[in-house]
């Protein structure tokens, strides 16, 4: 089957928001029963599958609407301001389209080639080894921490060849979930309907087409990126893909706001209306203005990195470590906002059944990705700006 001139009906990312926002208020009455499950529902799944919001970043010469990246991120702010699992899932699962078009041709029509609702998860931590044979790869280990794996057929995992050696190579690899085991130890305070379990796997062959150096897709220099014309593709993979976490994040804290909001303006102490109270009035005002600086700095980024793509097919050092910076300073003013509003709620703030108590546990566990860790992401821009050499190949810090 020749995908590349498969009919297909192309939506705008305007056109796909309209339909996230219709399945908004649905995710919000699930949303309790997400978290209990510690998983999204099959209802939820065929859903947003039925909205085709899946396809949103899919490459066009596969079948999918190839939306610019601001668009996506405020379709994932949308959904995850009801639901901060279901967002996050949706976020990591349509994104791996963009990791999936980093790899061979060959690979990408694997996925791809009759399977419109394919879909990879992930799980990058380089706790597996990666032991070279003819054709490609034996690769065997523990992969934690792999969002929505329940409803994907392949999985993207990370993987080091020579690990003791003084410069091992980091691979991304491409494996069917048919070839590996689901440990289901996803039992954590926050995220819990994200179902992020663990996966394991021993001796499992993966041919060389299906492999890429995490330092390529740093750089955006992937086997597979010259297949597709949208600078997406062909966009350093940390300057971007942190941004796919941090849409999630930043719609649970928007939620945090509108809901204490709600519940406060109904509140009645002492016979005096709690919104009354300049002290609440102050918390509010400053809670919702970190989650608009926040939302401000993503945004702003998300449209210069694409034009720059396109305009000069690169970004500068500077530019891939201001993407670092801001994707973790964001991340705080996020998590800032959550807290101070979570504090606010007293007592009420204890039940379970506080909406405000489950985005306060989901922003916690959201901001807990190493992606980003504030020393980490940091520490390259002001190295940069005072003038100091940093490694322009390090993957885990640009």
């Amino acid at each position: 089957m020749d995908t590349a001139s498969t009919p297909h009906i192309r939506l705008t990312g305007e056109e796909l928001l309209a339909r996230a926002r219709k399945i908004a208020p649905m995710l919000r009455e699930r949303a309790a029963d997400c978290a209990a499950s510690r998983r999204i529902s099959a209802e939820t799944m065929e859903a947003l599958h039925d909205a085709d919001l899946f396809a949103a970043l899919k490459p066009k010469r596969f079948g999918g609407h190839e939306i610019e990246l601001i668009d996506f991120v405020r379709i994932v702010e949308e959904l995850s301001r009801q639901c901060g699992s279901t967002g996050w899932v949706y976020s990591v699962l349509t994104s791996h389209a963009v990791w999936v078009a980093s790899f061979a041709e060959e690979a990408q029509r694997e996925v791809w080639d009759g399977e419109d609702r394919a879909l990879a998860c992930s799980a990058f931590m380089p706790t597996a080894v990666a032991v070279p044979e003819k054709g490609g790869y034996r690769v065997s280990g523990k992969w934690p921490f792999a969002s929505g794996c329940d409803f994907a057929k392949w999985a993207l995992l990370g993987a080091l060849e020579d690990p003791k050696g003084p410069t091992p190579t980091f691979w991304a690899t491409l494996i069917p979930m048919s070839e590996l085991a689901i440990v289901d130890d996803w039992q954590v305070l926050g995220l819990a309907g994200t179902g992020s379990k663990t996966l394991t796997g021993e001796g499992i062959f993966v041919p060389a087409h299906r492999v890429v150096r995490l330092k390529d897709a740093s750089n955006g220099n992937t086997p597979g990126g010259a297949l597709h014309d949208g600078p997406l593709f062909k966009c350093p993979r940390y300057s971007c893909s942190p941004y796919t976490l941090l849409a999630p994040l930043l719609g649970i804290a928007q939620g945090a706001v509108d809901d204490f909001c709600a519940v406060t303006g109904a509140k009645v102490s002492m016979g005096k209306r709690v919104a009354e109270f300049e002290g609440m009035q102050l918390k509010v005002a400053e809670s919702d203005a970190e989650v608009d600086a926040a939302r401000l700095m993503m945004h702003r980024n998300c449209r210069e990195n694409i034009a720059t793509m396109r305009r000069d097919g690169a970004l500068t050092l500077l530019q891939r470590a201001r993407n670092r910076r801001d994707q973790a300073f964001a991340t705080r003013l996020c998590r800032s906002a959550v807290d101070r509003l979570h504090a606010a709620s007293g007592a009420h703030g204890l039940y379970e059944s506080s909406r405000v108590q489950r985005a306060f546990r989901d922003a916690h566990a959201a901001a807990a990705h190493f992606a980003f860790n504030w020393e980490m992401a940091a520490k390259p821009y002001g190295q940069l700006r005072l003038g100091v050499d940093i490694d322009p190949n390090d993957a885990f810090l640009l």
